[in-house]
């Protein structure tokens, strides 16, 4: 399927770099630019991103080669992480493309993050503790845990499929780090 969608991406991109190359050359065959084929540009570009990012995480998957990724959810009680927690895991479970064996969910209070940090792989933070960054770093950092500070309207929404991409894309980018 991600070939099939490389070749249809390919064949855009023809048409886009055949649209430019006549906006550019100004002639008898320039394309009239209105609303629509912004638009139009506008999905193309979010179809490129969307395939990237696939490609990316079955990539992050691949080389994780068959281990669960531990997501740990970090808060103040550990009460509302365990309602984004079910959040995305509802996520995963109605994904097409994840799988429930490859993840592994945990959420705990800040204080007991200790507890949880072998194996992480990602740690996502509760907006009502980012400011206790400093006493969570140095229990991570030395087991080079990526974080992600959740924003308090994603966390308000209880929007658990955000909060998964935001903690896959920062588990890619430290893998790409190493």
């Amino acid at each position: 399927m991600l070939a099939e969608a490389r070749e249809i991406d390919l064949a855009a991109h023809k048409i886009q770099t055949e649209l430019i190359t006549a906006e550019m050359s100004g002639g008898e065959d320039k394309p009239e630019i209105g609303l629509l084929m912004v638009h139009a540009q506008d999905h193309y570009m979010t179809s490129q991103l969307a395939r990237d990012l696939i490609e990316e995480l079955i990539n992050i998957f691949e080389e994780k080669e068959g281990n669960k990724m531990k997501i740990v959810l970090c808060c103040a009680g550990g009460f509302s992480t365990t309602m984004l927690m079910d959040s995305m895991k509802r996520t995963v479970k109605e994904s097409a493309k994840l799988n429930d064996d490859d993840f592994s969910f945990v959420a705990v209070p800040v204080d007991i993050l200790n507890s949880e940090v072998e194996n992480c792989d990602v740690l996502v933070i509760g907006p009502q503790i980012a400011h206790r960054l400093d006493y969570i770093k140095p229990i991570i950092d030395p087991y080079h845990i990526p974080y992600v500070i959740v924003d308090k309207d994603t966390y308000g929404k209880m929007d658990g499929a955000t909060v998964l991409k935001m903690a896959l894309i920062a588990r890619k980018k430290a893998d790409m780090n190493k």
